[in-house]
């Protein structure tokens, strides 16, 4: 990642084609209604400790035949997304009938109505924390495949391991949602500058300070 983080070397971070390029993404998928973000120099040193860690998207891994549940991450509020996680989750099912399917509520009303699931709901925002430990109370097993979007993968996973669970797998989706309400889940750099700020700020919060769009 030493390249990207050389990417974030001046005051504004552009956002154009080098961006795209230099996490390997193909530049035409993402659209940005910002020509560039206003960045103060704490936020940067930020955004250069996440990048820091490693890549931040993971790949799918793991032998499903090793899981007793699954748990599925919503990405978003709209569709988009959920819809493709809901699928993914859907076709592990049918190939492994024997495991026990959990959805986050915005995943489990795209989900076929005939089939056997809990569904992990609240009215109020759920975090990804509140899901992995409601998750423990449909299950004695602790056994589990994430299913997720494959940037929101790694804290899924990080979050079921500090829940508890022994996170034997991962099956995950790539895209974003680029009209989704949540403002940080549009693109890739929206997500970025979140969750290098998710310790001292919520998503609506970054959003509105940074102007996320």
């Amino acid at each position: 990642m030493r390249d990207l983080m050389n990417y974030f070397s001046n005051s504004d971070i552009k956002i154009h084609h080098d961006f795209a390029s230099s996490l390997r993404l193909n530049p035409q998928v993402f659209s940005y209604c910002n020509p560039s973000y206003q960045l103060p120099i704490p936020s940067k040193q930020r955004l250069e400790n996440y990048l820091a860690l490693g890549q931040p998207f993971l790949m799918p891994f793991g032998d499903l035949n090793q899981a007793n549940t699954l748990i599925a991450f919503s990405f978003g509020d709209s569709p988009d997304v959920n819809i493709q996680l809901s699928e993914l989750a859907a076709n592990i099912q049918h190939l492994h009938p024997n495991i026990h399917v959990q959805l986050q509520q915005e995943i489990a009303l795209h989900f076929p109505k005939d089939r056997q699931i809990s569904v992990i709901e609240n009215k109020d925002y759920q975090t990804t924390t509140d899901i992995a430990r409601e998750a423990l109370n449909n299950i004695h097993s602790r056994n589990v495949v994430v299913v997720a979007q494959s940037w929101h993968a790694k804290r899924c996973i990080n979050t079921c391991k500090q829940q508890g669970w022994n996170v034997v797998g991962l099956r995950c989706v790539n895209d974003f949602p680029a009209k989704d309400p949540q403002p940080w889940v549009r693109n890739p750099l929206n997500w970025l500058i979140k969750e290098s700020h998710r310790e001292v700020a919520t998503g609506q919060e970054i959003s509105q300070f940074f102007q996320l769009c």
